[in-house]
Order: C-alpha cells, then structure tokens, then sequence
C-alpha cells in the first residue's frame, strides 16, 4: 500500500494561497513554504485525505501529500504528489531546478577586473553550492548575465574534521566546506556589480566568529547540516544587507546558516545516520568557534550545465578593532 509524506504549509503563504484564484494544471510548490508532518499508508490520496479528516488531522488548503520513496512508481504512473484545495485534490510537484550543481572541475578563477582584494584561505576558484540551498529557476525566467552567489570557506581544523565526517554520509558530492550567506540567483546586472555591491557589504562588517551548533536534518531534502548558534544572527543580517537591489530574489527555502554535511541521506536510515554523526559530532574535540573573514564570490556562465561555478573575487572583512583598555578601572 502506497506511503505517503505530509507537508503542511506555513501560515504565511497559506493566508496568500486562501486568496489565490484557482487555476488548473499541474501546481508548483516551493519547498520553503512547507513544513513535513507525519505519513499515512492509503490506497489512494482521497483515501488519505479521508483517513486524515476522520483521524483529527485533516489536510487544509496549500498542504501536500507525496508519495514517498521509490514507491512514485515509473514516470508515466499517477503524478505522485497532490496539492489540497478547496475543490479537491490536484496534481503538483516541487519547483525545483532542471540541472542540480555537482562537483566543479577543471574550473580557472576568473579575477575581479578591479583588482579589489584577494582571497587568503581558499585560493583553487573552485565551488559548489549546497543542492538543499540551490535556488529552484523558473521553468519561463532565464538568465542571460548567469548566476551568482557568496560563500565563506571554512579553514582548519573544522574543514579537515568536518569532511571527515563527510565522507561517512551517503549521498552526493560536496564542495569544499562553507556557509552560504547568499545563495544562488539569476543576475540582473553584471557580475562585477554584484561583487561591488558585496564589497560594500564586507566593509559593514568586522571578522566574526561563528559557534557551531548541533547536527540536524532538512526535512524537505534530507540532508544532514551542521546549525550555527552564536554569529547566526550576523549571518543572517549579511544575507539581509546582500540580498536587495539587483541581487533580490525569491529563494526556494528559507534562509539558516549552516554548513553541510551530506545527503540526500535515504529516509529509512536517516535517523541513524544522523545519531551517528551527531555522537562523532558530540564527543570530538573539533573547535566550536569558526572564524568568518571572508566574502566569496562566485559566479557561473550562464550557457553552464549548473556544475561549474568560478571565483569571481573575494573581500575579507575588517579586523576587529579590541576595545580600549577602561582608564577609570584600578
């Protein structure tokens, strides 16, 4: 019998979505709209959604059901997720992207015409962007200027632990290990006006540290991360400072610093895995306490396969200036 995932929308874009006008066809939902629930084996997704009503757990306009797993069947089965609306159930599916990153190769960096400053941790010019953070593009929106993104490269000793961990998790390939402070967008301009607009963030700022946290999961893609506690909310007013102007976009998820660990990690074996990584996590003796210095921008043609991202430059934050000694203490 067919298993099926629940994901329940948020209340925010519920409230726009009670004031939609119907339209048919197949419906598109962006992952950051939904919180997974529970799951349900039904015959059917009208069997589910009666089961739900009749349980005290009744599905409500915007929520999904989606088949789970390898049991959506071949491509030309029934569409495998449905969309609750006031009329009944409707066929949907994620927005997501056509091509998802993967490792770069062979990639030379492309400087920065204006011979701003140079990076100083991670110099190949070689980058990946996180699948869970890769930004779904619009089936009609293309860009011609290609896409771009910021990052900051985490050095030793927390990269060398860190992918040790890496390569303990099932799933795909990884970048070099970072946190995304701006995730991928089609440019309107050119990519030296977003880096300008990105060294004018980096000079708003000093170094920080940033403390990392507990070993979680992504619901809506399975992917195990790393969650940062002290500095998130530094991180979360770069990203903030970044994201206008030009560079303002609709990101598929919401926006947490984190760093990634590895994934999609199958949902069977998911909560061991993570027990797993979270005890090696637990009882290492890696730094909390990570170092951001450092803006990197990266850029990727837009005729790309979605795989090969540049370098295009990179703006280390000020130092942070120690306070003055108190004359006034004795």
């Amino acid at each position: 019998m067919p298993r099926y995932r629940i994901h329940r929308m948020k209340e925010a874009p519920r409230e726009s979505f009670r004031w939609a006008a119907h339209t048919g066809g197949l419906a598109a939902a962006k992952p950051k709209d939904y919180e997974s629930s529970d799951e349900i084996e039904a015959s059917s997704p009208y069997q589910a959604w009666k089961l739900m009503a009749e349980q005290g757990r009744a599905l409500h306009p915007g929520d999904l059901l989606e088949i789970h797993g390898s049991e959506a069947g071949p491509r030309d089965a029934p569409q495998p997720m449905w969309i609750a609306k006031y009329v009944g159930l409707e066929p949907a599916q994620w927005w997501i992207p056509d091509a998802k990153p993967a490792l770069v190769s062979g990639v030379v960096p492309k400087p920065f015409s204006s011979g701003e400053e140079t990076c100083s941790s991670q110099r190949n010019g070689l980058a990946l962007i996180d699948p869970e953070s890769f930004d779904p593009i619009d089936g009609h929106e293309k860009s011609l200027l290609g896409w771009f993104a910021v990052v900051c490269y985490v050095p030793d000793p927390q990269r060398s632990f860190l992918n040790s961990l890496r390569h303990s998790i099932p799933g795909k390939p990884l970048s070099p290990v970072h946190v995304t402070v701006l995730p991928p967008r089609p440019l309107r301009s050119p990519a030296n006006e977003a880096c300008v607009q990105a060294q004018k963030v980096a000079r708003e700022f000093s170094a920080f540290e940033a403390q990392l946290s507990e070993v979680r999961s992504f619901s809506n893609t399975d992917f195990l991360y790393l969650d940062i506690a002290e500095g998130s909310s530094t991180l979360y007013e770069v990203h903030r400072r970044l994201a206008v102007g030009r560079l303002e976009y609709s990101e598929a998820y919401d926006f947490r610093p984190h760093i990634t660990l590895g994934g999609p990690v199958p949902a069977s074996s998911l909560p061991a895995v993570q027990q797993r990584i979270s005890d090696e996590w637990r009882n290492s003796d890696c730094p909390r306490r990570v170092l951001i210095e450092e803006l990197v921008c990266l850029w990727m043609a837009p005729d790309a396969d979605g795989k090969h991202w540049e370098r295009h430059a990179s703006f280390l934050l000020p130092a942070k200036v120690p306070s003055p000694p108190d004359r006034n203490r004795s």
